[in-house]
């Protein structure tokens, strides 16, 4: 997985944990959570 220029690292954390939550999520609603 390439980072665009000028990502640091605090920013790239942030990018993983909001991907992450909306995985999470779709997955909650897809396995009937909703």
């Amino acid at each position: 997985m390439t980072l665009p220029f000028g990502l640091t690292r605090l920013e790239a954390t942030a990018t993983l944990g909001y991907l992450a939550a909306c995985l999470g999520a779709t997955a909650f609603i897809i396995t009937g959570g909703l």
